[in-house]
């Protein structure tokens, strides 16, 4: 459909809006959805209000909804953006466009074009209009049923058909990871059910970051202040990440601390180790690591690969060997062939027992509560000071380690149950954070590193009528 009615004023536009905002060649593309996951202040609401303008000027006699979570949402945070947006492009209120708040209607008159504002409190109520798109404002706070009404809606002949959603990142678990990356919302979260549906559409997504916008102040400094320079909040807050925060296993773990070039560590490794997970659907995962006489701990290298015979793992032990010159492999003890496997390629290769072996894990996976086994053990690694310097350094490099450790979350009680918090891991992508486990047991079980409880927060229990809280 031609244009008919253009901005009155040249948009400047800022980070992602550069490509959320205009239509250009999506301008006619059918069931089109984009998603801009922006941090707080990086001018995503106004992104949206902007993309919408530049749609109904484009397409008269257009119908599309507009959605808060609540009504006092869209009063507080969704329309002055919009009316800003409509007064930066050179519109005027009362000339161009209105808002007939009765009604819960916006009109645009130089196009008749119309647009429905309505919450996401009841979905099924959103079911009925059809329309040619609708845009979800802050829409974490959304359910997905409510996304899924809204696209049964896209039904007007003669329009195309799109969506837009804005919204500060609601992390890895939530409907937005499902829709708009569908094969790692699945991989990560194996106890949902896979929608076995065709997939109809065009999902792009856009991550605007608070610091990309020149007009909100020192936003992303106050937000590293009370964040941190690198934390999933951060990230999430202000770079736009999706990122798991809801119940994180290691939730000391800080990116910019911990992920150092090996040219900055304090020291070098002088016992290196390998921890094995096994795996063939899902993946094997060899993660390599040191400790230095002050009891740091390094981590060197990953492995990380799929449907591996037992001679392609002992092949991949001999390289590793090669490589890093390994003492030992700690490996899963429910793979007691996979053992055999390495040990076989070792001897093979002219290694010997005598300089490298591959033996069980104690596999324990223990608690926060319990600093010498397990998850708890690796907890206090992370949280360790000594002489000044931190006690764990993993190389940037180790991109799958650090996406499994950002990502392990406790598993959630079930419905029915008591809701006690339980610190036991789901099950997720966990296997180099298995790895990390084995090599933290057995390095301190033969005391190559000492035990040293954390700092942690703690609380104070206080009576609310009969509950104490």
């Amino acid at each position: 459909m031609a244009s008919t009615v253009t901005s009155q004023r040249v948009l400047d536009l800022i980070g992602f809006q550069n490509q959320f905002v205009p239509l250009g060649i999506q301008e006619c593309q059918d069931y089109l959805f984009l998603l801009a996951s922006g941090g707080r202040g990086s001018g995503k609401t106004l992104g949206g209000a902007f993309r919408m303008i530049s749609y109904i000027c484009k397409h008269p006699n257009s119908y599309g909804i507009i959605t808060a979570p609540i009504y006092d949402n869209f009063v507080a945070n969704t329309f002055p953006p919009i009316q800003k947006a409509f007064d930066l492009a050179g519109f005027q209120e009362g000339r161009d466009w209105d808002y007939i708040k009765n009604e819960k209607r916006l009109m645009f008159y130089p196009t008749n074009a119309v647009a429905f504002v309505r919450t996401t409190e009841e979905p099924q109520k959103l079911a009925g209009p059809d329309l040619s798109w609708f845009w979800m404002d802050e829409a974490r706070e959304s359910p997905r049923e409510a996304f899924a009404k809204l696209i049964g809606c896209l039904r007007r002949d003669g329009f195309p058909r799109q969506a837009w959603i804005t919204s500060t990142p609601a992390g890895r678990v939530h409907w937005f990871f499902e829709f708009w990356w569908p094969e790692e919302f699945y991989l990560e979260n194996p106890d949902v059910t896979r929608q076995d549906t065709i997939r109809i559409g065009t999902f792009v997504s856009f991550q605007g970051k608070t610091k990309e916008n020149p007009f909100n102040g020192n936003l992303d400094g106050l937000l590293q202040t009370v964040y941190g320079t690198d934390s999933p909040m951060y990230r999430q807050e202000a770079e736009g990440e999706l990122v798991h925060l809801e119940d994180m296993v290691f939730d000391n773990w800080d990116r910019s601390k911990h992920m150092v070039a090996p040219d900055l560590w304090p020291g070098k490794p002088k016992l290196i180790l390998a921890g094995v997970d096994f795996g063939f659907d899902a993946p094997t995962a060899f993660l390599i690591g040191g400790v230095d006489d002050d009891k740091r701990v390094y981590l060197l290298d990953e492995f990380y690969k799929r449907k591996l015979s037992n001679t392609e793992i002992g092949d991949a032990a001999v390289s590793a060997y090669k490589k890093h010159n390994i003492r030992f492999f700690i490996c899963d003890s429910a793979s007691p062939e996979k053992i055999r496997a390495i040990n076989d390629a070792l001897r093979l290769a002219h290694i010997g027992t005598s300089r490298c072996l591959a033996i069980p894990a104690h596999k324990k996976v223990g608690s926060l509560d319990d600093l010498t086994t397990g998850i708890g053990l690796c907890y206090s690694i992370m949280s360790n000071n000594k002489d000044g310097h931190q006690q764990l350094y993993v190389d940037p490099r180790l991109i799958n380690f650090r996406r499994e450790i950002e990502n392990w979350t406790r598993e959630k009680p079930k419905y029915g149950y008591p809701t006690k918090a339980t610190e036991k891991p789901r099950v997720s992508p966990d296997h180099l954070a298995d790895s990390f486990r084995y090599l933290m047991n057995f390095l301190a079980r033969r005391g190559y590193i000492g035990i040293i409880k954390p700092q942690r927060a703690t609380y104070t229990q206080i009576k609310i009528g009969d509950r104490t809280v």
